[in-house]
């Protein structure tokens, strides 16, 4: 699924993420390594990885697929169909 691609994303751009430079031109340099991905993948994409980095070192015994789920609902604008995946695959 989709989802679970953006998860792989998501895990690779906060491991190799190495606080040198803002987030913002980050991953700006990562979409344009990867000109494949859609408007719609660099979107969610972002707003998770972002959402991630909001609720910061919170939850950081839990895996990291649960921490994306609690940080798209907290910090997420409405549910939307990724998010109901995450809950149903992730939610503890």
């Amino acid at each position: 699924m989709r989802e679970e691609l953006i998860i792989k994303r998501v895990s690779a751009l906060i491991s190799e993420y190495t606080f040198d430079e803002p987030f913002s031109t980050y991953i700006k340099h990562y979409f344009r390594k990867y000109p494949v991905m859609g408007s719609r993948d660099r979107r969610e994409t972002r707003e998770w990885t972002y959402n991630l980095l909001r609720i910061g070192h919170n939850l950081r015994n839990c895996p990291l697929e649960t921490r994306i789920c609690v940080a798209c609902f907290l910090c997420g604008n409405g549910s939307y169909p990724a998010l109901e995946y995450l809950f149903k695959k992730y939610s503890v």
